[in-house]
């Protein structure tokens, strides 16, 4: 399965195509989003004052609460050595503070503080604003599906790699898959830059 940002030949989905096509045309199309998005976030948010990896720290507190460095470091697919220079420099800016871990003496829990919560509406704000720009197409009950199709293909790959929990049954058949798909080629570039203006950043 390739991560990188080039793009895969394009490949038709014709009826009666298996569930692995399937998957594989969607697992294309996040990786076409997640591009965009990062363009998308550069555009929105790059005041210099903090960076990308910096920034997915912060949403991750957010969304996830207090975590530590090993967890986010799994959780953000970056070496540990590399979660503690971006926790640390993020400490420094007094946007996390680190708390006592229940299970772990050795590994703390690092948290949003006030400013930090403060930094991460902000550009909440910001994106939101973005999205509700959006097709009217793109309905609450689409995304919602989308979202939950995304859901189970990642849980069933963590399953799958790091089987610490009994794993559960995910229903990702086409017809689950194919409406999901749809939904994200709207994200693509040339949604955020109609123009062709885009940013293409070396990653």
């Amino acid at each position: 399965m390739r991560t990188d940002k080039h793009a895969r030949p394009k490949t038709t989905l014709r009826r009666g195509a298996t569930r692995t096509i399937a998957v594989e045309e969607l697992v294309d199309e996040t990786l076409r989003l997640f591009q965009a998005l990062r363009r998308a976030e550069e555009s929105m948010h790059s005041d210099g004052e903090i960076q990308e990896s910096e920034r997915g720290v912060l949403f991750t507190l957010f969304a996830d609460g207090p975590q530590s460095v090993p967890a986010l470091a799994r959780m953000r697919g970056r070496t540990r050595q590399r979660m503690l220079q971006v926790v640390n420099r993020l400490s420094k800016l007094e946007y996390v503070r680190r708390l006592k871990n229940p299970v772990s003496d050795k590994s703390p829990l690092h948290a949003l503080t006030p400013a930090g919560r403060t930094k991460v509406t902000q550009m909440l704000r910001k994106e939101r604003k973005l999205y509700s720009n959006l097709k009217e197409s793109l309905t609450p009950r689409r995304l919602q599906s989308a979202r939950s199709v995304l859901r189970d293909l990642r849980q069933e790959i963590d399953a799958f790699f790091w089987p610490v929990a009994p794993r559960q049954a995910y229903s990702l058949a086409p017809s689950r898959v194919r409406p999901a798909d749809r939904i994200l080629t709207v994200f693509c570039g040339k949604y955020f830059w109609p123009q062709g203006r885009r940013i293409d950043k070396q990653t």
